[in-house]
Protein backbone atom coordinates (compact mmCIF):
# COMPACT_ATOMS: atom_id res chain seq x y z
CA UNK A 1 0.00 0.00 0.00
CA UNK A 2 1.38 3.25 -0.79
CA UNK A 3 1.70 6.22 1.33
CA UNK A 4 -0.38 9.34 0.77
CA UNK A 5 1.09 12.31 -1.24
CA UNK A 6 2.32 15.28 0.99
CA UNK A 7 -0.44 17.16 -0.87
CA UNK A 8 -2.69 14.48 0.64
CA UNK A 9 -1.21 14.92 4.06
CA UNK A 10 -2.18 18.33 3.98
CA UNK A 11 -5.51 18.45 2.66
CA UNK A 12 -6.35 15.80 6.24
CA UNK A 13 -4.91 18.31 8.15
CA UNK A 14 -6.63 21.43 6.43
CA UNK A 15 -10.19 19.34 6.87
CA UNK A 16 -9.55 18.23 10.40
CA UNK A 17 -8.46 21.71 11.40
CA UNK A 18 -11.37 22.97 9.56
CA UNK A 19 -13.67 21.08 11.28
CA UNK A 20 -12.08 20.51 14.94
CA UNK A 21 -11.73 24.80 15.02
CA UNK A 22 -14.81 25.00 17.48
CA UNK A 23 -15.50 21.80 19.11
CA UNK A 24 -12.10 19.49 19.54
CA UNK A 25 -12.91 16.81 16.92
CA UNK A 26 -11.18 13.54 16.96
CA UNK A 27 -10.63 11.59 13.32
CA UNK A 28 -12.17 8.01 12.78
CA UNK A 29 -9.87 5.55 13.87
CA UNK A 30 -9.20 1.60 13.07
CA UNK A 31 -7.93 -0.62 15.46
CA UNK A 32 -6.72 -2.85 12.57
CA UNK A 33 -5.68 -2.19 8.66
CA UNK A 34 -9.43 -2.31 6.97
CA UNK A 35 -9.58 -6.20 4.76
CA UNK A 36 -8.14 -5.62 1.25
CA UNK A 37 -9.33 -3.33 -1.58
CA UNK A 38 -11.64 -1.88 1.75
CA UNK A 39 -12.17 1.92 1.52
CA UNK A 40 -13.77 4.80 4.23
CA UNK A 41 -15.74 5.56 0.82
CA UNK A 42 -19.53 6.06 1.64
CA UNK A 43 -21.27 6.75 -1.20
CA UNK A 44 -19.17 4.47 -3.73
CA UNK A 45 -17.64 6.81 -5.86
CA UNK A 46 -13.97 5.41 -5.63
CA UNK A 47 -12.86 8.22 -3.62
CA UNK A 48 -11.72 7.95 0.22
CA UNK A 49 -13.78 10.45 2.41
CA UNK A 50 -13.04 11.19 6.05
CA UNK A 51 -15.54 11.16 8.88
CA UNK A 52 -14.60 13.42 11.97
CA UNK A 53 -16.45 13.58 15.24
CA UNK A 54 -17.09 16.56 17.94
CA UNK A 55 -18.54 14.55 21.00
CA UNK A 56 -18.81 17.53 22.89
CA UNK A 57 -19.96 19.90 20.16
CA UNK A 58 -23.33 21.64 21.51
CA UNK A 59 -26.60 20.16 19.62
CA UNK A 60 -29.56 22.27 19.69
CA UNK A 61 -28.73 23.70 22.40
CA UNK A 62 -27.83 20.47 24.32
CA UNK A 63 -23.89 20.87 25.57
CA UNK A 64 -21.90 17.39 24.60
CA UNK A 65 -24.81 16.22 22.60
CA UNK A 66 -22.12 15.77 19.49
CA UNK A 67 -22.27 15.59 15.97
CA UNK A 68 -19.71 13.47 13.19
CA UNK A 69 -18.81 15.76 10.04
CA UNK A 70 -18.27 13.97 6.91
CA UNK A 71 -15.89 15.09 4.05
CA UNK A 72 -16.48 14.09 0.83
CA UNK A 73 -13.66 13.09 -1.63
CA UNK A 74 -12.49 13.99 -5.10
CA UNK A 75 -10.41 13.36 -7.94
CA UNK A 76 -8.86 16.76 -6.27
CA UNK A 77 -8.56 15.81 -2.61
CA UNK A 78 -11.25 16.16 0.36
CA UNK A 79 -14.17 18.80 -0.39
CA UNK A 80 -14.36 21.10 2.56
CA UNK A 81 -17.12 22.81 1.09
CA UNK A 82 -19.27 18.96 0.89
CA UNK A 83 -19.03 19.03 4.74
CA UNK A 84 -22.27 16.94 5.91
CA UNK A 85 -23.35 17.16 9.24
CA UNK A 86 -24.81 13.65 11.44
CA UNK A 87 -26.45 14.15 14.60
CA UNK A 88 -29.01 12.67 16.48
CA UNK A 89 -31.15 15.94 14.89
CA UNK A 90 -30.64 15.08 11.58
CA UNK A 91 -33.39 13.19 9.43
CA UNK A 92 -33.10 9.71 9.04
CA UNK A 93 -30.38 9.08 12.63
CA UNK A 94 -32.10 7.42 15.31
CA UNK A 95 -32.50 9.17 18.62
CA UNK A 96 -32.90 12.78 19.95
CA UNK A 97 -29.73 15.26 20.70
CA UNK A 98 -29.84 15.42 25.06
CA UNK A 99 -26.71 16.80 26.84
CA UNK A 100 -23.76 14.33 27.64
CA UNK A 101 -24.80 11.76 25.02
CA UNK A 102 -21.45 12.15 23.55
CA UNK A 103 -22.12 11.16 20.02
CA UNK A 104 -19.65 10.22 18.00
CA UNK A 105 -17.30 9.27 21.26
CA UNK A 106 -15.89 6.65 19.02
CA UNK A 107 -15.93 5.67 15.01
CA UNK A 108 -15.25 3.03 12.63
CA UNK A 109 -15.56 2.73 9.51
CA UNK A 110 -16.60 -0.91 7.43
CA UNK A 111 -19.02 -1.75 4.95
CA UNK A 112 -21.23 -4.38 7.61
CA UNK A 113 -24.24 -5.29 5.49
CA UNK A 114 -21.89 -6.17 2.63
CA UNK A 115 -23.54 -3.85 -0.36
CA UNK A 116 -20.04 -2.36 -1.40
CA UNK A 117 -20.59 0.44 0.62
CA UNK A 118 -18.61 1.88 3.70
CA UNK A 119 -20.79 2.18 6.71
CA UNK A 120 -19.75 4.37 9.80
CA UNK A 121 -19.95 3.18 13.54
CA UNK A 122 -20.86 5.81 15.89
CA UNK A 123 -20.86 4.62 19.62
CA UNK A 124 -22.18 7.07 21.94
CA UNK A 125 -20.49 6.67 25.75
CA UNK A 126 -23.29 9.13 27.23
CA UNK A 127 -26.78 7.88 26.28
CA UNK A 128 -28.78 6.71 28.98
CA UNK A 129 -31.60 4.58 27.41
CA UNK A 130 -33.77 1.07 27.91
CA UNK A 131 -34.43 -2.17 25.77
CA UNK A 132 -36.89 -4.38 27.58
CA UNK A 133 -37.39 -2.80 30.29
CA UNK A 134 -33.63 -2.61 31.27
CA UNK A 135 -31.58 0.70 31.77
CA UNK A 136 -28.32 0.95 29.39
CA UNK A 137 -25.66 3.40 29.10
CA UNK A 138 -23.82 3.68 25.77
CA UNK A 139 -25.38 3.04 22.54
CA UNK A 140 -24.05 2.23 18.79
CA UNK A 141 -25.77 3.31 16.03
CA UNK A 142 -24.32 2.49 12.31
CA UNK A 143 -24.54 5.10 9.44
CA UNK A 144 -25.25 3.29 6.72
CA UNK A 145 -23.45 4.38 3.59
CA UNK A 146 -24.98 4.60 -0.09
CA UNK A 147 -24.67 6.56 -3.50
CA UNK A 148 -26.08 9.39 -1.46
CA UNK A 149 -23.83 8.97 1.20
CA UNK A 150 -24.67 8.18 4.83
CA UNK A 151 -28.25 8.92 4.77
CA UNK A 152 -29.81 6.92 7.31
CA UNK A 153 -28.65 4.75 10.58
CA UNK A 154 -29.86 2.13 13.10
CA UNK A 155 -29.21 1.77 16.85
CA UNK A 156 -27.40 -1.57 17.12
CA UNK A 157 -29.82 -3.84 19.79
CA UNK A 158 -28.25 -3.61 23.32
CA UNK A 159 -25.99 -7.32 24.02
CA UNK A 160 -27.07 -9.19 27.07
CA UNK A 161 -27.90 -7.13 30.84
CA UNK A 162 -25.27 -5.54 31.32
CA UNK A 163 -25.31 -1.96 31.63
CA UNK A 164 -22.66 -0.56 29.68
CA UNK A 165 -23.57 -1.30 26.03
CA UNK A 166 -20.76 1.17 24.40
CA UNK A 167 -16.90 -0.10 24.80
CA UNK A 168 -14.50 -0.14 22.16
CA UNK A 169 -15.72 -1.93 19.47
CA UNK A 170 -13.01 -3.01 16.69
CA UNK A 171 -14.56 -3.84 13.00
CA UNK A 172 -12.66 -6.53 11.08
CA UNK A 173 -13.21 -9.69 8.94
CA UNK A 174 -12.60 -12.06 12.50
CA UNK A 175 -13.34 -15.39 11.14
CA UNK A 176 -12.10 -14.80 7.20
CA UNK A 177 -15.34 -15.39 5.33
CA UNK A 178 -15.27 -11.98 3.40
CA UNK A 179 -17.74 -10.36 5.61
CA UNK A 180 -17.38 -7.49 7.82
CA UNK A 181 -17.61 -8.06 11.81
CA UNK A 182 -18.05 -5.99 15.08
CA UNK A 183 -15.71 -7.24 18.39
CA UNK A 184 -15.92 -5.91 21.87
CA UNK A 185 -15.28 -7.39 25.31
CA UNK A 186 -15.27 -11.23 23.76
CA UNK A 187 -17.95 -10.93 21.58
CA UNK A 188 -17.88 -11.21 17.54
CA UNK A 189 -21.10 -10.01 15.94
CA UNK A 190 -20.12 -12.10 12.57
CA UNK A 191 -21.27 -10.04 9.18
CA UNK A 192 -22.76 -8.97 7.38
CA UNK A 193 -25.43 -7.34 9.56
CA UNK A 194 -29.14 -6.58 8.65
CA UNK A 195 -30.54 -3.30 8.64
CA UNK A 196 -32.07 -4.05 11.66
CA UNK A 197 -28.24 -3.92 13.26
CA UNK A 198 -28.77 -7.90 13.86
CA UNK A 199 -25.58 -10.22 12.97
CA UNK A 200 -25.67 -13.18 11.07
CA UNK A 201 -23.96 -14.81 14.20
CA UNK A 202 -22.67 -14.29 17.32
CA UNK A 203 -19.98 -15.64 18.69
CA UNK A 204 -19.41 -15.93 22.76
CA UNK A 205 -16.21 -15.50 24.69
CA UNK A 206 -13.85 -14.86 21.48
CA UNK A 207 -10.21 -14.36 22.14
CA UNK A 208 -8.73 -10.98 21.38
CA UNK A 209 -9.55 -11.01 17.18
CA UNK A 210 -7.24 -9.96 14.76
CA UNK A 211 -8.54 -9.37 11.47
CA UNK A 212 -7.70 -10.87 8.28
CA UNK A 213 -6.53 -8.31 6.04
Amino acid sequence: MSLPSHRTQRALVVAITLIAATCGALPVTQAAPPAAGARQDFNGDGYEDLAVAAPYATVGGKAKAGYVAVLSGSASGLRTSSKKVYSQASAGIPGTPEAGDLFGSRLAAADLDGDGYTDLLVESLGEQWQQDGVEHSGTRTVLWGGPAGLTSGTVLPAEGTGRLQAPLTVAGDFDGDGHQDLARDGRVLLGPLGRDGRPAATQENAPSPTPTC
